[in-house]
């Protein structure tokens, strides 16, 4: 039986974590969103004065550090250092958590550390450091994963347990007379027949039933709806492996009152049928842009 006095406390971090990675490749952001979170950090040491970081704070439960892999020819030699000291059942007990954390080589090229290297340099020193790479018991892209998740999957490696991704597909109606936001993906349905040309209907939105039951009395509409239940599965399935906690979808029309707030309300109902985790909003609404009823 659980004891009452241990309900919702947080489990106890069991190791400390090393941070390694490609030049660039968002080391020192994910350290301070580790900060945040109450971590004591350290950032760009060697391995030495990490694992004296390390000892010296023997006591608390959260401890991460950047190891600084250098340049060209120091990150060999970084790596080995490492090898040797982790190669074997070592004096550290137990070992450090090794995190590594990688990109595209274009989106390395494009950030500012790597803007100075040819590709061909930068393919020279990523091998240098794939034995550290090799050694990394976690991999963070953080070409595409938000800094958080990337957070929220070191504290899980951290304390031993499984990372559970809670990925949330978000729907979001919005006309397009005001502007596209940003989203996964961003669907136009103008195409469709527009019940703003009904005059009974233009003073609706989309959320009433005569108002939908107009958009979705063509064929158009629906073969539009299952092609989006089907493109909206495939990306969460994706984004679910990348480690995405939302997947969001933008359905526009003109104004954002008709069109796409049927369509939005309509697959918000199918995929949660479907058993996906779905929320659902409409920008025009939330900005007052709906006629008041």
């Amino acid at each position: 039986m659980i004891q009452e006095e241990n309900l919702g406390r947080q489990p106890r971090l069991q190791v400390p974590v090393i941070l390694a990675g490609y030049p660039s490749s968002g080391r020192t952001s994910l350290l301070e969103e580790l900060r945040t979170r109450g971590f004591i950090c350290l950032d760009g040491a060697s391995l030495r004065r990490i694992l004296d970081f390390f000892r010296e704070h023997a006591g608390a439960e959260k401890l991460a550090a950047v190891l600084e892999t250098g340049e060209d020819a120091q990150g060999e030699l970084i790596a080995a250092e490492y090898i040797r000291t982790f190669g074997e059942q070592g004096a550290e007990k137990p070992p450090p958590a090794l995190v590594f954390l990688e990109a595209g080589d274009s989106v390395l090229l494009e950030r500012r550390i790597a803007a100075d290297r040819t590709a061909g340099e930068l393919k020279h020193y990523l091998q240098l450091l794939e034995p550290l790479r090799s050694r990394a018991a976690l991999f963070l892209n953080s070409g595409y994963m938000p800094v958080q998740e990337e957070a929220d999957r070191v504290i899980a490696l951290a304390e031993s347990r499984p990372y559970r991704a809670g990925t949330v597909i978000h729907i979001r109606s919005f006309g397009f007379m005001y502007g596209p936001p940003p989203g996964d993906v961003v669907i136009d349905v103008r195409f469709l027949p527009n019940p703003y040309y009904v005059y009974s209907l233009r003073s609706m939105t989309g959320q009433d039933e005569k108002c939908a039951a107009y958009v979705f009395g063509f064929e158009c509409s629906h073969k539009t709806l299952e092609s989006l239940e089907h493109l909206t599965e495939i990306m969460f399935q994706n984004l679910l492996d990348q480690g995405r906690s939302v997947c969001t979808i933008c359905i526009g029309c003109t104004g954002g009152q008709h069109r796409s707030v049927a369509m939005a309300e309509a697959l918000g109902r199918s995929m949660r049928v479907r058993g996906y985790p779905v929320t659902l909003s409409h920008r025009e609404e939330e900005t007052g842009r709906w006629p008041k009823k």
